[in-house]
């Protein structure tokens, strides 16, 4: 009995503590937003692939409260970042399409889509750049769903003064 309290009583501190924000940098908080890493690992991201476009952007001087709005080149660093991997990750899910391995290249869609949902993070006021990789993020996602045999149908309803999907 004794034992499985004790077991139930370190889950329940693993599962507290990992809803806890915790920086994605060792810099700490200062460095960026509280934000939850853990999430988006649990949405596809890869913690080290995170961690290393987050250490370019502060390295890049895009600033220390919010990297992800400061503009270089018509785009944010963050941005520019999470796309760079999404077209990586895409490349390869196409090359693994063209040679009919289908499961393969629907996980490195899964990825691309994940990378580009980071891109266009936080998406409060889209740049051209942060709507196209919103786009390229669902384009990705629907070729993996297809790719596994999932049929996907897009809806929208009214919503404010247009629609959403």
């Amino acid at each position: 009995m004794t034992r499985t309290i004790t077991l139930a009583g370190l889950l329940g501190l693993t599962l507290a503590v990992g809803a806890v924000p915790v920086p994605a940098t060792a810099d700490g908080a200062a460095f960026f937003r509280d934000i939850r890493p853990n999430h988006w690992i649990w949405n596809g991201s890869d913690p080290l692939t995170t961690n290393a476009v987050l250490e370019r952007v502060r390295a890049a001087g895009a600033g220390d409260t919010y990297p992800d709005l400061a503009a270089t080149g018509g785009a944010t660093v963050w941005t520019e970042e999470f796309t760079q991997v999404g077209e990586r990750f895409a490349t390869l899910a196409a090359e693994q399409e063209a040679l009919g391995l289908d499961g393969a290249a629907a996980e490195l869609y899964m990825r691309a889509s994940a990378a580009y949902s980071l891109a266009k993070y936080p998406l409060i006021e889209p740049s051209k750049a942060e709507q196209t990789a919103f786009e390229r993020s669902l384009d990705t996602l629907h070729r993996a769903y297809a790719l596994m045999g999932y049929r996907v149908e897009r809806v929208t309803v009214p919503f404010a003064e247009g629609e959403a999907d």
